[in-house]
């Protein structure tokens, strides 16, 4: 019987282009709390973006940030993976923090753009040596390799790092033991690559199409969020 349920977001519980969670969503998410089961939802994305998404929620949720270096619950930090030390490289960079991000100010119109996608929790890059660090993204810097850090994710336009061994299937597997839960109570939800380390550690659906050759390391294949817990969580 699943005891809980773990999601990705973006284009899992979130389709791609849209900014709000649907109504059927979090409806479904607050039905699955009533019937006991946790929810946990696990990210690329900074908490302070995921706090905001799942506000409307009456019952407290789960949260694995910044691919697996951060995992909080009721703004409790349960456990995570911050860098000793990370490089400022060039103008285009942000940094992931707990509650605030940090954005190289040098290049005006990035800063800008950074401070209206994470609704204002921004500060200047320089900043943020006085903070836990989770994540780095890069923005149209070229292929780059930094030592000690992790290529979570690399796309035409961005490259993201984390600390070596940070994942969201190790940041999941700690959340089981932490709640003594088994992989046969949890089911894992996702569509992209950063997701199938997670992949091991329960009953995976696979939600729509997910990326080329997808199908093969996920168990079972749903339209829907809605539709795969309708057939897995009954």
């Amino acid at each position: 019987m699943i005891s809980c349920v773990i999601s990705d977001l973006d284009g899992t519980l979130l389709p791609h282009g849209k900014s709000a969670l649907s109504t059927d969503v979090l409806d479904t998410i607050s039905a699955l709390q009533n019937k006991g089961i946790a929810f946990c939802v696990a990210s690329g994305r900074s908490y302070v973006q995921l706090k905001s998404l799942f506000s409307s929620l009456k019952k407290p949720i789960y949260y694995i940030c910044c691919d697996g270096a951060l995992c909080v619950y009721k703004e409790n930090t349960l456990f995570e993976t911050p860098f000793s030390s990370f490089p400022d490289l060039k103008e285009n960079q942000i940094a992931y923090g707990k509650y605030i991000v940090y954005a190289t100010d040098k290049n005006e119109p990035f800063y800008r753009d950074t401070i209206k996608a994470y609704n204002g929790h921004v500060l200047p890059f320089s900043q943020a040596k006085n903070d836990k660090i989770y994540k780095l993204a890069l923005y149209r810097e070229g292929i780059k390799n930094i030592d000690g850090l992790y290529k979570i994710l690399r796309t035409n336009d961005w490259q993201e790092y984390v600390n070596t061994g940070v994942s969201k299937g190790v940041a999941v597997n700690k959340l089981q033991k932490l709640l003594n839960i088994t992989p046969e109570q949890t089911l894992i939800l996702g569509d992209a690559k950063n997701d199938l380390p997670m992949t091991s550690f329960g009953t995976s659906v696979l939600i729509g199409n997910g990326f080329f050759g997808a199908k093969s390391h996920f168990k079972y294949q749903a339209k829907d969020f809605m539709s795969a817990i309708e057939n897995y969580c009954k």
